[in-house]
């Protein structure tokens, strides 16, 4: 068995996979609400109260991996720990406290990483990877195996919701300034002229939540983790036209992302539009996934691989 331990802007998550030739399966997951992009200064610096938040949630985590016999425990960050100024210092002290050492993934490798996952979870042939995180979103076009654009956009769910978001739940206006700036994002990602209208396939807590969302208010549109374009529209404008519902709906199917739900809607209907897909695609595997197998399993020496 296996830990990984992502350290994401909004949550730090252990999860422990049991490995074959034929499968990888979790078959432990902790998630600690840590809200790391919540300590970043205005000088582009984490915090020492958000380095102390991060040392005690990756202490209470070590607490676990040292209860299980696990071949290895890796960690890494990404956006919270990459997009800061003192990203070094940062990860010294961290690593002297708990004792872990973090690799900080830079925005395309989350990506590279994320459509790794992506092709051990889906035998799709061709289309368009999103998974939009708090800190960052990843895009990668592909076809087959390959992957024919990579990127990393530094606008999130989480840093929406902080730059735009007055209150709990966004107004009218702050919803269409958050379209506009995922929008101008997006256009500048350069996808390959065959990649547009392709399927796009979503990983990562946004793309679970939304899932949630259309499972408690429209189960007709999901078809094994499928659904149209539109119904995302209709998610946006059933909160328009129903604020109160649609938060008490969230409230019971996903209290924890009451802020960033909508953020993280928006976005990626964002995408959809832009991109020009008329199918999304919820997919299970991703960037920790991914990484498991590029960091730890392809670098093992063959005889230590479980079988």
């Amino acid at each position: 068995m296996y830990g990984i331990i992502d350290i994401g802007s909004n949550t730090i998550r252990l999860v422990v996979y049991e490995v074959s030739d034929r499968s990888m399966n979790r078959v432990f997951n902790k998630k600690i609400t840590a809200g790391l992009a919540g300590y970043i200064s205005k000088d582009h610096e984490m915090t020492k109260k958000g380095v102390r938040t991060a040392v005690t949630a990756l202490l209470e985590l070590r607490k676990i991996t040292d209860g299980i016999h696990l071949e290895a425990t890796s960690v890494f960050a990404t956006a919270p720990l990459r997009n800061i100024n003192n990203t070094t210092e940062v990860i010294e002290q961290i690593e002297e406290e708990t004792g872990f050492a973090i690799k900080v993934l830079d925005g395309k490798q989350e990506a590279t990483y994320g459509f790794v996952g992506l092709r051990r979870n889906t035998s799709l042939e061709e289309g368009i990877m999103l998974d939009i995180g708090g800190g960052s979103t990843e895009v990668v076009s592909f076809y087959k195996n390959e992957a024919l654009t990579a990127c990393s956009i530094p606008w999130g769910s989480l840093n929406l919701y902080r730059k735009y978001v007055q209150n709990i739940m966004p107004s009218e206006t702050e919803l269409q300034e958050m379209d506009r700036k995922m929008r101008k994002q997006l256009n500048k990602v350069e996808l390959p002229k065959r990649s547009y209208h392709l399927p796009l396939c979503v990983e990562g807590g946004t793309a679970r939540a939304v899932q949630k969302v259309l499972t408690e208010k429209a189960p007709e549109a999901l078809h094994d983790g499928r659904y149209g374009r539109k119904y995302l529209r209709r998610m946006l404008k059933f909160y328009q036209e129903n604020p109160k519902g649609f938060t008490d709906m969230i409230l019971k199917i996903a209290p924890e992302r009451i802020h960033t739900i909508l953020p993280g809607m928006v976005a990626l209907n964002a995408a959809a539009d832009v991109f020009d897909v008329k199918e999304i695609i919820t997919v299970d595997y991703g960037v920790r996934e991914g990484y498991l197998i590029r960091e730890v399993l392809e670098k093992e020496p063959e005889g230590k691989k479980e079988k």
